[in-house]
């Protein structure tokens, strides 16, 4: 079987494709590779998870600004093998998503753009593609083996950069250096731009040109241009309303970018004197002007987060303009 899942344009999800993954028949190995996981996406999957949790390796992305301590402690505690993968450059994300298994007679792939997060698996627009290989087939698999042959590769080949997590102390450790974020705090604010004294991880040496990696590079330094402060309002409170009225700081976040349909690069972004994401600045924008004008509140738990008063589910903010400048 080969077909095309289109998330968000039809009925099927990528949580579905996933388990579809996750429960072929006494699997002998599960690989699951994604540039994001956070608590969110690894709770939709742990349950199917859960059968397969020797047979799983789990790779992922850090450095990123997105993936979370508790990503990392909630797919630790399924007690799989998990590897963390670091560039050690800002500008070079780790960014496959492949979710594969096989027994001794058939493979399952899903390969394309969908995250271990609930907006990758759920409710963002994803494509991927969805392979049932026969491994008697030559074709099928050779396909397969050298997928497999590829990621053990990478895991032998850079073991600096490959870093497996097998402790929570390990996950603290990147914590303390900035290479994850905690959903807790909302730590967009991750120290991207420069290193931490304890960050010791090489820069990857990819088998790329060094002419092609500096262009890259000039070209994710330059960005692109983020949205003004002021256009974050009108989505922040259609994210709430999304939401069914209140959010956590994570859950907003997550919201106004799938609403503003924001750019990696764009989420990249570091304000400077700040030190922290520019955009994850220009949310807080809007969520600080949304309480001020009595349209939100704040709420308490974990994480914190901000819940629509009556005022904030009733009336539409039609021209944000015009109350930053008569605020009353």
């Amino acid at each position: 079987m080969k077909r095309m899942v289109l998330q968000g344009i039809t009925s099927e999800n990528h949580l579905t494709a996933v388990k579809h993954v996750l429960e072929l028949d006494c699997p002998e190995r599960v690989i699951m590779s994604v540039a994001f996981m956070n608590a969110g996406g690894v709770s939709l999957v742990s349950e199917a998870l859960k059968p397969v949790k020797k047979q799983s390796t789990i790779l992922v992305g850090i450095r990123n600004g997105i993936t979370s301590r508790q990503g990392l402690e909630a797919i630790l505690e399924l007690s799989c093998s998990v590897y963390a993968v670091d560039t050690g450059r800002r500008q070079l994300v780790f960014h496959p998503k492949i979710y594969m298994s096989h027994n001794s007679n058939e493979a399952r792939l899903v390969v394309g753009s969908a995250n271990l997060t609930r907006g990758g698996l759920c409710e963002n627009i994803e494509a991927s593609v969805i392979l049932d290989l026969e491994l008697d087939n030559p074709d099928d698999r050779d396909l397969f083996m050298d997928l497999e042959k590829q990621i053990d590769g990478m895991i032998a080949e850079y073991p600096e950069n490959v870093l497996l997590i097998s402790s929570r102390s390990d996950i603290a450790r990147l914590l303390d250096t900035g290479q994850v974020i905690d959903e807790a705090k909302d730590s967009r604010s991750i120290a991207l731009d420069s290193r931490h004294e304890k960050d010791t991880v090489p820069p990857i040496k990819l088998r790329i040109s060094r002419s092609a990696v500096s262009e890259s590079e000039a070209m994710n330094e330059k960005g692109v241009a983020i949205p003004k402060q002021v256009e974050f309002i009108i989505p922040t409170q259609d994210a709430l309303r999304e939401l069914g009225g209140a959010g956590t700081n994570d859950e907003i976040f997550e919201r106004v970018v799938q609403i503003m349909q924001l750019s990696e690069d764009q989420l990249r972004q570091r304000h400077v004197r700040k030190n922290r994401s520019k955009v994850a600045n220009q949310i807080d924008f809007a969520k600080g002007r949304l309480k001020r004008w009595e349209y939100t509140e704040k709420t308490s738990g974990d994480g914190g987060g901000y819940r629509l008063t009556e005022k904030g589910l009733r009336e539409d903010i039609t021209d944000p303009q015009a109350l930053l400048r008569n605020p009353d």
